[in-house]
């Protein structure tokens, strides 16, 4: 009864001491991934968007948003859709309890069309463009995961520089 007392009691300490060990792994590089939703920011309106750590302090995200807009009057109507990609990496500094300060930069392709028809008129209008952004703001990401929020002052450049806020709220998770 002894020696399985003993045996018992070394494998608890091995076993914690292990566990523990990862625990600080986990936590050194924290969450990995994360997807949320943003309004406003580096896609204008929205988007959905995910962000990967690849080291514990720098993180790569991509977004998606879309917009279609119809509208007609009579017999003239006008189609006309957006197709937008943030694509960005983050340092983030700080990181106490999941609490950063973040800076990024990087940009978003802009795709968009139209097409214009009414009274024998058809048109068909598309272009592309790309608008460098870089931001400034405060994240939340925690270690082990669960709820993430982000609040960041962008600047898009494009035309001049223009301020831009953003704030999305997601999950991050291992």
């Amino acid at each position: 009864m002894k020696k399985f007392a003993f045996s018992f009691l070394v494998l608890s300490l091995f076993a914690s001491t292990k566990a523990s060990a990862a625990l600080e792994s986990v936590e050194q590089i924290g969450s990995r991934g994360q997807v949320s939703i943003e309004g406003l920011g580096q896609a204008l309106l929205y988007s959905l968007f995910g962000s990967y750590r690849i080291v514990p302090n720098v993180a790569l995200n991509a977004g998606i948003s879309y917009w279609a807009i119809n509208a007609s009057s009579g017999s003239s109507s006008v189609d006309s859709s957006l197709f937008m990609l943030p694509l960005s990496a983050s340092v983030m500094m700080g990181g106490q309890g999941g609490h950063h300060f973040e800076l990024l930069g990087g940009g978003t392709f802009v795709i968009g069309g139209s097409s214009i028809t009414g009274n024998s008129l058809q048109d068909d209008f598309s272009d592309s463009l790309f608008i460098p952004t870089v931001g400034a703001g405060y994240r939340y990401w925690p270690a082990l995961g669960g709820l993430h929020f982000r609040g960041t002052l962008y600047g898009l450049v494009v035309n001049g520089f223009h301020p831009w806020f953003g704030v999305s709220l997601g999950y991050a998770f291992m």
